[in-house]
This record gives C-alpha cells, structure tokens and sequence, in this order.
C-alpha cells in the first residue's frame, strides 16, 4: 500500500505570504522583483474583480497561469501554455523532490492555497518551477507557475473564488529548471500523496498531528549546520519562501518523501564475456574485473550509510548481450545507474599496451567543463582511490589521475568539449561523477605477479578501492564510532543534534564543549539517536561529539565533532 507522508501542525502560526488582495495568479516575475505598492495592488484586483465576473459558470480562474501582462487571467477553462514551461524544448530529466508544505487542508471559498516544495539536491538554484494537480472531482487538471523562488524552494499560490472550483484537488507532479536543464518529478513514484479539499474534505491519513508550538518549531525551524571549524555549511529556511509565521489560527499541512536514503555506490566490473576486454598472461580482463568489484562490495557492506549496486554480478552481459554493441553496453549501464539514483558510479578496469614495461595505476576523471562539480569530485575521489592503490605498492602510470577529452570534438550541452571515456561522459550528462580505475597492467609481467595472478591479490585491490570510497565520502563502520549526521536550531535556546545509528549500540553519550578553549563535557546518555540540549545561547558557537556505549559494555570512538549555533528567533512587529 503506498505510503502517506504527512504532517498537519494545528498550532497557532500560519502564514499569509503576499500583501496582494490577490495574488499568484497575476505575478509573472519568479523570484524577487515581484512588483508591490498599494496603487499596483488596488489595479490587479479591480482587474481580477472585473475578469472574474465577466467570467460564465464553471469557468476557472486558476486553471493556468497565463504568460501574459499581470492581471489577465487564462481564459476560464482553457489550459493556456506558458512561455517557457518545461517540456517544450527539450525532455526533462528525472528529478528530485526533497519536500512538500501546504497550508491547508481544507479551503473554503474565496480562499487561497499556498504550497512550498524544495526541489533538486542542496544546493540547487530554480531557475523557474511549475506545479501540476488535478481536481478529482470534475477530472481537470491545472498548472501553477512558481510565484517565487528562493535557493532550490519554489512557492506556488492557487485562488479560489468560484463554486464551481470546489473539489477534492490531488497534486500530480513539478517541472523545474535549474542550470540550464529541465527537469521533473511525479509524487506517486516519492509515494507521496499530498491532497486538499475545496468546500469539501479530502481523504487523510496523517503521520502526526502537532497540537502545540513546541512541535509546530519542527516545521519552521531554521536549519544551520557548521564544521569542525565553526563555519557556516548550511543555512537555510522554508521560511524564507513562506515569507514568515504569524498568528492566526491557520493549518499546516507537510508532505514529507521517504526517510533520507543511503548514499548510491554503483560498482561496474568493466567487459563481459560478450563485450570481452584484454587477455593476457592467461588471464581475461573481464573475469578479474569482477572479482576485484565483488571484493569491493564485500568491504563496503561493512559501513553504514551506503547502498551498493552493480552492473553484474556473472561474467554475462545484462545489457543485451550479443544484441547490443560496447558501446550500448556503456550506455545502458549508465543508464541504470540513473535508475538507481546513483551518487557515484566506480568503474573497474585493467590496462594493457604494446610495451611490455607499461605497468602501473592511473585513474580517469571527469574533466571540468560543463559540470564543474561533477568533476571536482570525481577527481577528489579518483586522487583517494589512486593513493590507496599506490600504496600498495603499484607503481604510478600517467600521473595517477587522468582526464581523457573527446578526440572527435564531441561536446557538452554548453558547448564546451566533452569527455572521451564514454561512462564518464554519460555519467556527468545524468548528474552524478564517475571515475574508472585502471588498477594495472595486464601486459605487465610484474604487475601480473605482484597484484593479479591470485584471488588474494585481487582481493587486496579491492579492499583498496572501498576504503577509498569509504575515507572520501566519511562512511563509518557498522559497529563503530557513530557519525553525527546533522544539528539543527530549534529555538533560540535550543539545538538537535542528529547521528547514526550504530549496530550492537545500547546507548549513545553524547559530549559538549562551549568554545575551543575548553573541555568536553557528557551531557547526556539516551537509547535513541538524537537529542534536544536545552538552555544555550542564541549565536553561541557549541561543539559535540557522542559515543556508542555497546552490549558488552564497551565504548567506540568518539565521532567527528560537530559544531552549531541557535538561532535567535525574530519577533514580528507588524503586518
């Protein structure tokens, strides 16, 4: 049965985010800019006033955002494109939906529905947002152009002001643009079933109810993540688009998607018994590739906070077979690696060459056009996993880490020039690095005696490449230290702090200190994996650490520490 992820706050906070006797449906501009004044204000409503009555029965003033000059409205009942709305130009591509916020469940007519959706990874920045529903009553369906944008949060606002819109309406799905690329997200497939009634109730099945202030600080906290350093990694509040809580009576509703998952590890064994690669010393690059990649699995299903998937787990190919080229086979490898949501996609592979004495480790990376993060990563990752290797003694080939362009001019959507190796190209185009390790020379006589002439050897390169995926994207070990995950400003005396949960653990205590200066001090010993420290000081930097106490009486490693400051709550003085 599919999940219902929601959370109504009946407290005494709600926002009303526009000044406008009407708004959302006349503001064309996305993000600040939106035009405000009193004189600008009295015209679009007298606008709205006279289009509404001059509008038959059963015609919808929201029905969809019209591209024209604010104040005039889509003609009532019929959909109307909007300039730019994605789609048009090119495909999207599968998105991200972090979070849904509606302010209502239940609208009575005139009345107006906001909603509020994080979109894309952190970080993100919408270039431009819609939001499609349906009303289930009368089956049509509608689009909402964000009113404003702020970060990777789109806020959309729907009018009611007719009887004929009453209904049960059911939100379907957003496009969203971001750095150029269009993409989009269906709520059934986050299984996510966010729904409000007009004149009427809709259906729900809430995960929580929150009755009081101190819960209702759940949904409107603002979040403020700090480094080691005390520097600021993350700041960032819904409440920057919502435009601010006041009292009033009103309800929240909060679809939320599916608990924050594991980091995506996709491991590929390069070749296959069709598409085969070298052949050397009595040894097939295919059949020693995907040994070294089950190692690799094996040691990275010892930490926590990963998933792990792999191209194939038999010397046959999934991807067609002999029905489909090398080159297919890339692509279709890649491909699931976007349908498992990948983080990372790791290659693994052996060199060869004419010269008998090539020998050595060389790691491709993404090079740094187009997605310069992508790359950035990548070669942050490749680095890690080339030292590790090293150190196993293999000697270094083409400084260790490698980019590799396009040698036939292909390029990036932006036009500059594109990798060569087509699983790195094809990774960076679908948002996510890759790196492909050549972890030696299968035409190398030493490199074959000393790292791959045994299921030992083979194994020890392995384990290399998972801790390096490990040490570069901070994964602890089961049964280890716990890592704090996260610390979040609940009020202006109070901090959460977050961390991983660590099997065998029966309790975890968690450690502070106040300034560099002094002395970490316990604060508390509890069974769950988080806690509330109550009564500090607004702006004040803290310091944390915890520790897993485990069955037999043991204690792991402190984690990492971890610093955050309160937020001093602002008082509103007029609205």
């Amino acid at each position: 049965m599919k999940m219902r992820k929601r959370i109504i706050a009946m407290a005494v906070a709600m926002c009303v985010i526009s000044t406008s006797a009407a708004p959302s449906v006349w503001a064309q501009e996305i993000g600040p800019g939106i035009q405000e004044g009193k004189e600008q204000t009295q015209e679009l409503a007298e606008q709205a006033e006279e289009k509404l009555s001059a509008e038959q029965p059963g015609e919808q003033a929201e029905e969809k955002l019209s591209a024209e000059q604010p104040g005039e409205q889509a003609q009532a009942g019929q959909p109307q494109e909007l300039e730019g709305q994605p789609g048009e130009q090119a495909q999207a591509e599968p998105g991200i939906l972090q979070f849904v916020m509606q302010e209502s469940e239940f609208l009575q007519i005139p009345g107006i529905q906001n909603v509020v959706a994080g979109l894309g990874k952190d970080g993100t920045v919408l270039e431009d947002a819609f939001l499609h529903y349906v009303n289930t009553s009368t089956g049509q369906e509608f689009t909402a152009r964000a009113q404003a944008v702020s970060g990777n949060m789109a806020r959309f606002c729907m009018e009611y002001q007719q009887e004929e819109q009453s209904g049960v309406y059911v939100l379907d799905a957003l496009d969203y643009q971001a750095e150029g690329k269009t993409y989009h997200v269906t709520l059934a497939e986050q299984d996510m079933e966010v729904s409000y009634g007009v004149n009427c109730q809709a259906e729900a099945e809430p995960d929580e109810v929150l009755v009081n202030q101190a819960l209702l600080d759940e949904v409107e906290a603002n979040v403020v993540t700090l480094d080691e350093n005390g520097s600021v990694a993350s700041d960032q509040s819904v409440e920057d688009v919502l435009g601010g809580l006041q009292a009033g009576g009103g309800a929240m509703f909060r679809s939320v998607p599916k608990a924050a998952k594991d980091m995506v590890v996709i491991l590929d064994p390069g070749h296959d018994n069709t598409h085969a690669g070298a052949g050397y010393h009595g040894l097939r690059e295919q059949d020693l590739t995907l040994k070294i990649a089950l190692y690799c699995r094996e040691e990275l299903q010892k930490y926590g906070g990963v998933s792990i998937f792999m191209t194939r787990e038999t010397g046959a190919c999934p991807f067609g077979g002999w029905n489909a080229t090398s080159a297919d086979c890339n692509a279709r490898r890649v491909e699931f690696a976007q349908s498992k949501k990948a983080d990372v996609y790791v290659s693994f592979h052996l060199n060869a060459s004419p010269s008998a004495s090539a020998k050595g480790v060389g790691v491709y990376y993404p090079n740094s056009n187009y997605r310069k993060d992508i790359s950035e990563e990548g070669k942050a990752l490749a680095t890690e996993i080339y030292q590790k290797l090293a150190a196993l003694g293999l000697s270094t080939w083409a400084d260790g880490i490698v980019i590799r362009n396009s040698e036939n001019n292909t390029t990036y959507p932006d036009g500059s020039l594109a990798d060569y190796l087509a699983i790195i190209r094809r990774s960076k185009l679908a948002g996510f690095p890759a790196v492909l390790i050549e972890h030696a020379f299968l035409s190398n006589a030493s490199d074959v005696a000393d790292f791959l002439n045994s299921d030992e050897k083979l194994q020890r390169l392995g384990i290399a490449d998972a801790e390096a995926i490990a040490g570069y994207y901070n994964l602890s070990l089961r049964g280890n230290s716990p890592t704090i995950s996260g610390i979040q400003s609940r009020s202006s005396a109070k901090l959460r702090i977050q961390w991983q949960k660590v099997d065998g653990a029966v309790s975890y205590q968690l450690y502070r200190r106040a300034s560099e200066e002094t002395s970490y001090t316990r604060i508390a010993e509890v069974t769950k994996d988080s806690y509330d420290d109550n009564g500090l000081s607004p702006q004040n930097t803290y310091y944390y650490k915890v520790r897993a106490v485990l069955e037999d009486g043991e204690r792991t490693k402190f984690s990492k520490p971890r610093a955050a400051s309160p937020l001093a709550q602002p008082v509103l003085s007029s609205v």
